[in-house]
Formats: structure tokens, sequence, C-alpha cells
């Protein structure tokens, strides 16, 4: 992929991350440099974080259906 140079301690930790994604049969891709657009919407985002947004019923609804491991997506099925 190209994209900026991986510093050493970044890449010491995609090292570690890449197998351990793998024992969980999750997928490990480097996606670059995030857009800034892309992370200021996130952080505008992340404020509803704050207790005062909780909806305690959804809360618990997310909680319970994903209180058993899962794949996070599908995988296609062979043939």
């Amino acid at each position: 992929m190209s994209g900026p140079p991986i510093v050493d301690e970044a890449a010491e930790a995609f090292a570690a991350t890449e197998p351990a994604c793998r024992a969980v049969d999750w997928e490990f891709v480097r996606a670059g440099v995030p857009d800034a657009v892309l992370m200021a919407k996130l952080r505008w985002l992340s404020r509803y974080r704050r207790r005062r947004y909780l909806r305690q019923e959804v809360a618990d609804r997310l909680l319970e259906a994903l209180s058993e491991p899962r794949p996070l997506r599908r995988r296609p099925s062979a043939g």
C-alpha cells in the first residue's frame, strides 16, 4: 500500500496486530492516513457518547445483541 512511511513504533504495532486479528478470524488491513474531513466528522459524532444522549432501552438492546462473539461481517459462501 502506498502512503506515508511507517515509523518503527507503528510497524511494531502492526506486526503484533495482524496475527492477533487472524487469531479471531478478523482481517487486518492498513488503511493509510484517514481523510481530515472524515476525522473531523468522527470527532463531532464522538461527542454523542455523553450521558445526556443515552437512550437506555437502545443501549440495553445493543448490549444484549452483542453479548455473544460473532464475526463482524459474513464471509461469502464458497461455491
